[in-house]
């Protein structure tokens, strides 16, 4: 401690002295100024008066060296503040990436159910969300980055490949693929029962909601039939910036016009019971909330940075729960007035953009699943082909068909509850619990991103496992009753 304070002051005196010479020129004061390293460097000669007093000073420390210092004139300042902005600005945008995948169809009725329970209680939940899904997207992340530093070679983009590489068994690619189906199609269940509903909304009710459905659906089958990955991704791009400025269009205004903010938090929930209130609003809370399966895209993209990767996930993650939040609460609120039609235009913009967007990426994953299994190859993966109109039909067909069973219905957001209770937990919870576990097992020394050993893989593992039985029991006991 007494040396460090005898070498903050000599650097003073140094600093002092500096300014103090008279034959020190302009240019060389600007030189001292241009401080890079925390050194010394002669740009000219000092004068003798300035030499006698820095021998005084060197006699005086017994225990510190200044050896160097008679070469050397100036000193650098350490560029204590340096920031890497390029390293910041990927973190940035990654983190962006994320957030702005996760908003999609499902806003649509997250004030719905977030007023079931009450908003006072939804906050509780959105809380456990945020952090369930950043454990799960960091062991996901883990994952990704231990295997580029084991085998050096660049990990899938998809989800799914990535956990069967993992995993290393046929029998749970299988099981991943099929309960990937099922989720995606839940989703896109709900996506094709709202455009149905929506388009019925613009016409003023003209045209019936199950032939709105179907030709909604048909365009999709067109689309992904005739156009490759890469013009669809274009579009699904206009789709996904339209949404966020309607998003954003409709949101900022809203919260300003919430008369009564007390009151919009400790409003009672709509449920008779609080517990069955969570157990309705949950599953919907964590499916919008849903944004793993981009993570090994995440990591490549930064390079397997775990500093960087942990900062992207969090930051990521926990902008779209914020703007949930406000989003009900400006909904609930009455900032907000969800109306379809020309007095609500953004309102509308907002739904149409959301469905679609949402459509597209369902659409490109249930083909790219059912290609997998009906070719054996993995050819839809390819952006600059087309893809076979069977397999496009047959994509579309089925959740089209399950959301013509139920058009018109107020509960059809059912399917999309149903992916949130099986799908998501399982997919995002149990299956990175099992990968990392093995991993770990294997592989011994490396750093892991998720601390605590084995312990909070194991919390996460029963807890998607416990929520999943709760859901399974609740869904039993309603079927029975």
């Amino acid at each position: 401690m007494k040396t460090s304070m005898v070498f903050f002051m000599s650097n003073v005196f140094f600093f002092t002295d500096a300014f103090q010479l008279h034959e020190t020129s302009s240019r060389e004061v600007r030189t001292f100024l241009n401080l890079k390293r925390p050194t010394l460097v002669a740009n000219s000669a000092p004068d003798d008066d300035y030499r006698s007093r820095k021998k005084n000073v060197q006699s005086s420390l017994s225990a510190f060296s200044i050896q160097g210092y008679e070469e050397r004139d100036y000193l650098e300042f350490p560029n204590l503040l340096r920031i890497d902005f390029d390293s910041l600005k990927a973190v940035l945008t990654t983190s962006l990436m994320i957030s702005g995948g996760t908003i999609g169809a499902s806003a649509l009725v997250l004030p719905e159910f977030v007023a079931k329970p009450g908003m006072a209680i939804s906050l509780g939940i959105f809380g456990a969300v945020y952090i369930v899904n950043l454990l799960s997207g960091l062991v996901i992340a883990e994952v990704a980055i231990k295997q580029k530093e084991q085998n050096g070679d660049e990990v899938p983009s998809s989800f799914k490949e990535f956990a069967e590489t993992n995993l290393d068994s046929p029998s749970a690619a299988c099981i991943i693929s099929a309960i990937s189906l099922f989720t995606n199609t839940c989703v896109f269940a709900f996506d094709l029962n709202r455009a149905g509903d929506i388009t019925s909304q613009i016409s003023g009710g003209a045209i019936d909601q199950s032939f709105c459905l179907i030709c909604f659906a048909f365009s999709l089958v067109i689309l992904r039939s005739t156009q490759t990955g890469e013009k669809i991704s274009n579009v699904s791009s206009i789709a996904v910036i339209t949404l966020l400025i309607s998003f954003f269009g409709l949101l900022l205004p809203g919260l300003h016009e919430v008369q009564n903010p007390l009151d919009v938090l400790l409003t009672p929930g709509t449920s008779s019971e609080m517990m069955s209130g969570i157990s309705e609003a949950a599953p919907i809370l964590l499916t919008t909330a849903i944004y793993q399966n981009i993570i090994p895209s995440v990591t490549k993209i930064l390079k397997y940075d775990r500093l960087k990767t942990v900062a992207a996930i969090s930051i990521g993650s926990f902008i779209p729960i914020c703007l949930f939040i406000a989003w009900s609460y400006a909904c609930l609120g009455g900032g907000i007035t969800e109306e379809v039609g020309c007095d609500g235009w953004l309102y509308t913009t907002f739904s149409i953009a959301a469905i679609i967007g949402s459509s597209i990426g369902c659409t490109m994953s249930i083909t790219e699943e059912l290609d997998s299994f009906i070719s054996g190859s993995n050819e839809s993966s390819d952006n600059s082909k087309t893809l076979n109109p069977l397999v496009s039909l047959i994509a579309v067909g089925v959740p089209s068909a399950a959301a013509l069973v139920f058009a018109g219905g107020d509960d059809f957001s059912v399917a999309l509850r149903l992916g949130g209770s099986y799908g998501s937990p399982f997919l995002y919870g149990v299956i990175p619990v099992a990968m990392a576990w093995m991993q770990r097992q294997k592989v011994e020394g490396a750093r892991d991103l998720v601390p605590g050993g084995f312990k909070p893989l194991a919390v996460m593992g029963m807890a998607s496992s416990l929520f999943m039985l709760q859901e399974l029991a609740a869904d039993a006991s309603t079927f029975i009753l």
